[in-house]
């Protein structure tokens, strides 16, 4: 009917246009409803002629039915003088009474169930939606499996209300089962590493959102790229053969950050050059494993070393297997090495959490050694043991150059401090001094990108550090400042025993790995050590744009903080190149 009523106002627009300029006046019958009434008159108000109703009946017809009102229609309107009149049939609320279908799984969906518990009104693509989802949901292997509509019965609810019982069929058709995966390609990987990363078994059901599982892991994979779409060839003996049509990619990488800072001191002109040289193997031994290694010169007397093993998806298994080694010293004042060892457990792709074992022994370097002061020192040899546990949530869609998705990292460590006596420091330093103190220490990183239309891009972000124990020394602290944390400041110029650093980054993206960006940095940075609390911030602008022979990229920054001006003239340049291999 409502087709017919609206080919029928097509034709007799010709006869019923309003003159310009004149002010027209709505009247609406036939409607009792407040809902029906305030989106009729929503939707109609200001309406001139007849030409317009086509559309604006089309609009409220696709505003108001999937509310319920399913009956309702326009049945006649009439334009004389200044009052355009319309006359609707309003006809009963149907509601969503119940829902009869044999197969329990689809009974038992919870997003369904919540769906059906609160009685919606009868919208008809909304409960397909519903259906759709459950049965892509089914993990018993049906994958052929279908619904058709038996019939629908009414109830009077009450006065005006129709509840409706929906009847369906359920087509189970044959119960499929995965062979195997045929891999087409080249790659370096071996099979069952394949089978654990996909998360593929020979065995298990095959359902419907398998494949779209599998082409999302591989699009976010660091190992693997798709040559072309997979596919699924079911034998007549209901065995299901995936066919992968992939290649590694290119992603080990060499990594090299250059810095060229100003001094500190403002009289002092002078340029000094940090830089960081970072290479990551992909998968050397055919195992998946990721093998880093990283060196830092900070400043002309400081550096680091960072070197990283990871072995996922130990004998097939979610489990990954991992650790490091980090060796750092401070100009000439301490050394601190650390190490950390971990196990992970993935539940998905997406989400893993681990248990991590830490040790980190610092020493004084004879330079510092003082043995003559009877206060507290702020520098002191010992050891950090601590034991942690953590959750990693990552739906980036792409990692190296996301358009939306979250990335999470959060661990929790409970441990100790022991002070490790030395020979050259006076005895009566240590008087009074705790040997060992307990600690509690928490790291976290959330990420946040969201695309704002086109080729634009907002990141949000937030980094925090917090470090709990009786006493406090310099060489326990964390480190922060420069291109790799906070922008706009020397490379590790700030202690902080608790950081919380919060970042904006608006990016407009060029291509696939290439990007510009303008970003604002504020933190929050307390140092218990010296009894210091600082409010450091920096803004700057920067690209990555990639090449044939790699990605290289330009940032400039420039900080200010309770110790530093704002001087853009004294910003912090930093060029560097990826190329990856």
């Amino acid at each position: 009917m409502a087709s017919r009523l609206i080919s029928l106002l097509c034709l007799c627009t010709f006869s019923l246009h309003a003159q310009p300029n004149r002010q027209i006046h709505l009247k609406l019958s036939g409607l009792s409803d407040p809902f029906l009434l305030e989106k009729t008159e929503q939707i109609f108000k200001g309406a001139s002629d007849s030409s317009e109703l086509p559309i604006l009946t089309k609009k409220w017809m696709e505003t108001v039915r999937p509310k319920g009102w399913q009956a309702s229609t326009l049945e006649s309107f009439s334009l004389k003088e200044d009052t355009f009149s319309l006359h609707f049939f309003q006809g009963p609320l149907y509601i969503l009474d119940s829902l009869i279908i044999e197969e329990s799984i689809l009974r038992s969906h919870p997003d369904l169930q919540l769906y059906l518990r609160k009685k919606p009104p009868l919208d008809w693509e909304t409960l397909e939606k519903k259906l759709l989802t459950a049965i892509r949901a089914d993990q018993g292997g049906y994958a052929l499996a279908s619904l058709e509509l038996e019939g629908v019965t009414y109830q009077e609810k009450s006065s005006g209300v129709l509840g409706a019982s929906v009847h369906y069929r359920w087509e189970s058709g044959p119960r499929i089962l995965v062979d195997s995966l045929q891999v087409a390609g080249e790659v370096r990987e071996r099979l069952s590493f394949i089978y654990a990363f996909l998360g593929v078994e020979q065995g298990m059901p095959f359902t419907n959102q398998l494949l779209a599982t599998i082409k999302n892991r591989l699009d976010n994979s660091i190992y693997f790229e798709l040559d072309s779409i997979p596919y699924v060839e079911i034998s007549p003996a209901n065995q299901a053969t995936i066919h992968l049509p992939i290649k590694n990619k290119n992603n080990s990488r060499f990594d090299i950050l250059l810095g060229i800072l100003q001094q500190p001191q403002e009289n002092d002109l002078s340029l000094q050059l940090t830089g960081s040289a970072d290479i990551t193997l992909i998968s050397p031994f055919r195992r998946g494993e990721r093998f880093t290694f990283l060196y830092q010169k900070l400043t002309t007397t400081s550096q680091a070393l960072f070197t990283q093993l990871a072995i996922p998806y130990i004998l097939g298994t979610p489990f990954q297997v991992e650790g490091s080694f980090d060796i750092r010293n401070q100009e000439d004042q301490f050394l601190v090495r650390t190490f950390q060892a971990a196990v992970s457990y993935q539940f998905s792709p997406e989400v893993s959490a681990r248990l991590t074992v830490n040790n980190r022994a610092s020493r004084l370097l004879d330079s510092t050694i003082s043995t003559s002061s009877l206060s507290i020192p702020s520098l002191l040899d010992g050891v950090q043991q601590s034991v942690g546990t953590g959750i990693r949530i990552n739906t980036l869609d792409y990692q190296w150059n996301p358009r939306k998705g979250i990335f999470t990292d959060v661990v929790l460590s409970i441990g100790s401090r022991d002070i490790r006596r030395n020979a050259l420091v006076d005895e009566a330093v240590y008087e009074g001094l705790a040997e060992s103190q307990s600690l509690l220490e928490l790291q976290s990183q959330f990420s946040v990108f969201s695309p704002l239309g086109g080729r634009h891009v907002m990141h949000l972000a937030n980094h925090t550090y917090w470090l709990n124990q009786e006493v406090y020394f310099l060489n326990d602290l964390l480190q922060v400042g420069g291109a790799r944390s906070l922008r706009g400041f020397n490379e590790n110029e700030f202690f902080t025993n608790l950081y919380s650093r919060f970042s904006a980054e608006y990016r407009l993206l060029l291509e696939k790995n290439s990007f510009m960006y303008t970003f604002f940095d504020y933190a929050y940075l307390e140092n218990r050590a010296s009894g210091e609390v600082l409010h450091p911030m920096g803004i700057g602008l920067g690209m990555n744009y990639e090449t044939k022979a790699g990605i290289i990229s330009i940032s400039y920054a420039v900080g200010k903080s309770e110790n530093q001006d704002f001087q853009p003239t004294r910003g912090k340049i930093h060029i560097g190149f990826v190329n990856q291999f």
